[in-house]
């Protein structure tokens, strides 16, 4: 209970950074409290996992704490890219207090977004990878379904400001990104997924 606590208020003191100017980048107090917090769950899964198999709730505890190990770090990556480009339009409206910054900070913010979908795409094959060495279930499907909604947010959204040329190349590479995992999907997908009523394995990190 203590530890579900400590993970709700990191996470929600997490979502912003203040003050802002003067954020850096994995090195400030967000990043130590988030650490802490993420050793402990993962000493609290050891902890469980080195209990008897005979308490009906242990193997649920233990596929609660996956997911939330997953998402927590979901959470600090994407804290993080949003806050160093939150950082670099504060810094810019500061040093240029009597210019139009509209345009540069339009830029930022694009780039903001295509930062963000690129560490999604990078933590999604992460966890795939993860998921099949470990042999654990949930972070494969969560790796899934994270990489589907990357691929969505990119189409719909991240596609949308580029200039045709490069959202033509952009458009040819996704496909080719696609193509090779729906190649993968149908050829591993029983590994990815697993079989009905097949036991997993809870990570150890």
């Amino acid at each position: 209970g203590v530890l579900a606590l400590a993970v709700i208020l990191d996470a929600a003191s997490g979502i912003t950074y203040e003050p802002i100017t003067g954020f850096s980048p994995l090195i400030n107090k967000r990043a130590a409290s988030m650490l802490v917090v993420l050793i402990a769950m993962i000493v609290q899964t050891r902890t469980l996992r080195a209990r008897p198999d005979g308490w009906d709730w242990l193997h649920t505890t233990l596929s609660v704490l996956q997911v939330t190990i997953v998402v927590f770090l979901l959470l600090f990556f994407t804290a993080e890219t949003r806050d160093y480009f939150e950082n670099r339009v504060a810094t810019l409206a500061m040093s240029s207090p009597d210019t139009d910054i509209s345009i540069p900070v339009d830029h930022l913010h694009n780039l903001e977004q295509l930062s963000l979908s690129g560490v999604w795409l990078l933590y999604s094959v992460a966890l795939m990878t993860y998921g099949i060495w470990r042999s654990v279930r949930n972070v494969r499907i969560i790796a899934f379904v994270l990489f589907g909604i990357t691929i969505l947010k990119i189409f719909a959204y991240d596609l949308s400001f580029l200039e045709t040329t490069y959202r033509i190349c952009s458009f040819i590479g996704l496909g080719l990104i696609l193509l090779a995992v729906s190649y993968a999907y149908q050829r591993y997908k029983d590994l990815i997924f697993g079989t009905p009523g097949q036991r997993e394995s809870t990570p150890s990190s």
